[in-house]
């Protein structure tokens, strides 16, 4: 038995207005797939996306005026009795929200931490899979892709406006060239392009398909009655035994990784850093779990260290390597007006390489908060 409720009109507080169009299915009486079997079929025909937030809570942030702002991140401590299947499925579904409310918010103003936001929440979900794939079989793999997709097609815009802001702004102010105004619209209009690529992404079925499969597979997927044993076991365990070892697991990794530091090319240093990001997102999920508040922020501090200086690195390469394709810079004076700046912004390159391998260096150091 579902009942359902359709409401359309819209919410107001302090002089703004918001629409509103929502249809509300609750399950009053039998299994929780039948209410995504429902769902499914309306959304044959009809577009549906979740929403995470309830009527209230929209309302609430009109009258704040705060109904502009990106969503980050909410870091929850979780109770250590917990199990660990009850970790996943609330991590997962606080990164989903994030990643709808950041391209509900796209919809109506096209702001760049928006996006950025939306793609962290991506990012994050991606690595609560990661973190808790020893409780997961094979049927995380269809959402991984899609969580990747979404990502891909959001890439070029992150790329450009990165871009913009850190490399073409200070330069332009710096030392205004004239030889740069062309460049700095060429920049703009590829921007401009890469966001309707990303809107359309948000805007498409697929889009739709993802958010709902995956909402479906966190709450009624094969992963959470699973008959294997050992994940069975795994799933009931104590969220805090589970953390234990999963940040174990990760440390070790990202220690291995930057053993010869100095001798990674720039594939490997991406390889460390996604280790690194796994990481730090661990030790965000799994926060307040040990009891041990200043090691934990100390070794939380290092981690950040180490994926700020990464990042800059990473940053360089995507320059060079992405920036000149995805601003399609064909005009010899346009491509010879990036190169320069480029080029200057690549000289901060080994000043950069030794701060990330003094921060590799402090979180070495940092005592393990989970032991």
């Amino acid at each position: 038995m579902i009942e359902a409720a359709y409401d359309e009109g819209e919410l107001s507080a302090g002089g703004r207005v918001e629409p509103l169009r929502e249809l509300e299915l609750e399950l009053k009486d039998g299994p929780p797939q039948a209410l995504f079997a429902l769902a499914r079929r309306l959304s044959a025909d009809v577009a549906l996306v979740p929403l995470f937030e309830s009527k209230a809570e929209r309302g609430w942030r009109l009258a704040e005026g705060s109904e502009r702002a990106p969503r980050f991140a909410r870091v929850d401590t979780l109770p250590r009795a917990l199990s660990a299947e009850a970790a996943l499925r609330r991590t997962a579904l606080a990164a989903l929200g994030q990643v709808s409310a950041n391209a509900e918010l796209l919809r109506r103003v096209r702001r760049p931490e928006a996006l950025h936001q939306l793609r962290v929440g991506l990012r994050r979900l991606r690595a609560a899979l990661s973190v808790f794939s020893p409780l997961l079989g094979e049927d995380a793999a269809p959402v991984v892709a899609e969580l990747k997709w979404l990502a891909h097609e959001t890439d070029a815009a992150r790329d450009l406006d990165v871009f913009i802001r850190d490399v073409f702004h200070p330069a332009a102010l710096e030392t205004p060239d004239a030889d740069l105004a062309p460049l700095g619209l060429r920049l703009l209009a590829a921007r401009s392009g890469a966001y309707r690529r990303a809107m359309a992404a948000i805007d498409s079925p697929r889009y739709a398909a993802l958010m709902f499969e995956t909402l479906a597979w966190i709450e009624t997927g094969a992963w959470r009655t699973d008959p294997d044993p050992v994940r069975a076991w795994r799933r009931q365990r104590p969220v805090s035994a589970f953390a234990a070892e999963a940040l174990e697991r990760l440390s070790r990794r990202v220690q291995h990784g930057g053993r010869r530091l100095d001798q990674l090319d720039v594939a490997g240093r991406h390889r460390l850093r996604i280790r690194v990001k796994r990481l730090r997102y661990a030790a965000e999920f799994f926060a307040g779990l040990f009891d041990r508040p200043g090691r934990e922020r100390r070794f939380r501090a290092g981690l950040e260290q180490v994926q700020d200086a990464f990042g800059a690195l990473n940053d360089l390469a995507v320059a060079r390597d992405r920036i000149p394709a995805e601003a399609r810079l064909t005009s010899p004076e346009i491509a010879f007006a990036a190169g320069r700046l480029i080029g200057r912004r690549e000289q901060s390159a080994p000043v950069l390489l030794l701060a990330s391998s003094r921060a590799f260096a402090r979180l070495a150091r940092a005592r393990p908060f989970w032991r």
